[in-house]
């Protein structure tokens, strides 16, 4: 029987929390046998793979086993600490978007490593049928917004878009149910925003919900909405918008982002967005992206558009009918066939932790590698002879090529090198390493840069280069 241990917050309202206790009891109907262990746990003695799901992340396996990072991220590059841990200790990142794993491999993390797992919903508690939550006030329009009240939920954007398209005399009224006020989100909340759209002459109705809702109340919050609106700025998946299709409600949620893999113009007004370079300053030093991170920006004359269409029924009914039937696509169970493919792929698999980096004596600074395959010479001659032009041999690098037969590929070396009348005593240094002594992980962990042509992708690559003179010139000098 498949067996996970599984590292994360249990039984609260938050999405990560959520998303743990939905998978777990999805993956225990399946007949994987999962160990629970606080975020705090030293890691549980068992060969099974381990799955951290929490935040910060922590880059210790929670068990003996392989390692999964199921981790979403929302700036459009994953950071540069991450990408370099992933590829040192992680077997394998969770991510549950297609949008948050193009994070990952911008960052440089390598496709074959970087898997999606989404996040799904309770169908049977989420559903339209049931109680809905008295509001304060209450018009012909509801609108909902439920999440973080913070700049990268783009509550900003919606109190603006709401105060534009809408007056007093409108029968609509803005709920925004916010979270995290004085745990993840504190300091970041737009409390002060709020009243002042509140205090505002002829402003539209607003309500704020204060106090703590449990996660059982949220599907009826959902229903006494006509229409929820999520004009975020960055997500990994946006859980909200998920969980009020399954309701049967409509959605004005951001284009170009995540919900675009579950929510289509039939269910929902798509916010057109672009994209705007982040400045990496703005997040602590572990967490700035590896390059240029972005978030999306909603236009806002579109946003209040969107919001003028919601308000009328006939435009929301037609919407509202196609909700439902997105959301079936997410329940729990499907997610947990993702994540149990991906656990019996890693069963019995050696952790990338256990294995040692090579060692290649006498290598010099920065160490070259290439993944020769010496039946095809188009494996490791373009590597070679880009080296070759790139350096000398008093240059501070090595070049690394595996091979089963040390005497004969040597050889073949020689042989081209004279073939293409290159001067060996010219060449920059070569090693010709034992494969059969050195796996391809293992080298992938030592060397600076592989030198690949287009579509290679060795998993634990620090850095890939062209087989080409001036990129290799220009790693080194960089």
């Amino acid at each position: 029987m498949a067996s996970c241990v599984w590292r994360g917050d249990e039984g609260s309202g938050h999405s990560l929390a959520i998303v743990g206790d939905g998978l777990c009891a999805a993956l225990a109907r399946r007949g994987v046998a999962v160990e629970h262990m606080p975020v705090a746990a030293a890691p549980a003695g068992s060969p099974a793979p381990g799955v951290a799901s929490h935040w910060p992340p922590r880059f210790e396996a929670p068990s003996d086993g392989p390692f999964v990072l199921y981790q979403p991220w929302e700036f459009g590059e994953a950071p540069a600490l991450w990408a370099e841990r992933i590829r040192e200790l992680v077997d394998e990142v969770w991510t549950p978007s297609a949008y948050a794993r193009e994070a990952y491999l911008r960052a440089g993390v390598a496709p074959q490593l970087v898997h999606v797992v989404p996040n799904g919903v309770d169908l049977e508690r989420f559903r339209p049928e049931g109680p809905a939550r008295p509001l304060p006030v209450r018009r012909g329009t509801v609108l909902l917004f439920v999440g973080g009240t913070t700049h990268r939920k783009g509550i900003d954007l919606l109190l603006a878009a709401y105060g534009r398209a809408f007056d007093a005399d409108d029968d609509v009224v803005l709920v925004v149910k916010g979270f995290g006020s004085d745990t993840y989100y504190r300091g970041q909340t737009a409390e002060p925003l709020l009243a002042e759209l509140a205090a505002r002459p002829g402003a539209p109705a607003l309500v704020s919900l204060d106090g703590t809702l449990r996660y059982d109340e949220l599907p009826a919050l959902y229903r006494a909405a006509d229409c929820v609106v999520q004009p975020y700025r960055g997500e990994g998946f946006c859980l909200p918008a998920l969980e009020a299709l399954a309701c049967g409600k409509p959605l004005v949620v951001t284009a170009g982002g995540p919900t675009d893999e579950f929510a289509s113009d039939a269910c929902a007004w798509r916010v057109p967005s672009r994209r705007v370079g982040f400045e990496p300053g703005r997040l602590p030093e572990d967490l700035r992206p590896a390059g240029e991170g972005f978030l999306l920006e909603p236009d806002l004359d579109a946003l209040a558009e969107c919001l003028r269409e919601a308000a009328d029924p006939s435009l929301r009914a037609r919407r509202a009918a196609a909700a439902r039937e997105h959301a079936e696509r997410f329940g729990w169970d499907a997610a947990a066939g993702a994540a149990a493919r991906r656990l019996e792929a890693l069963s019995g698999t050696t952790p990338i932790r256990t294995v040692p980096a090579a060692v290649v004596p006498g290598a010099r600074g920065t160490v070259f590698a290439a993944a020769a395959d010496w039946r095809e010479p188009a494996t490791w001659v373009p590597a070679l002879e880009a080296y070759a032009a790139a350096f000398g041999p008093a240059d501070d690098t090595t070049l690394v090529l595996p091979a089963e037969d040390g005497a004969a590929a040597s050889a073949a070396v020689a042989a081209h090198l004279e073939r293409a009348a290159l001067d060996l005593d010219a060449l920059p240094d070569v090693v010709v390493a034992d494969a059969a002594a050195l796996s391809p992980e293992a080298l992938e962990l030592v060397a600076d840069a592989f030198i690949c042509g287009a579509g290679e992708r060795p998993a634990r690559a620090r850095r890939l280069c062209p087989p080409e003179r001036d990129a290799l010139r220009s790693l080194v000098h960089s």
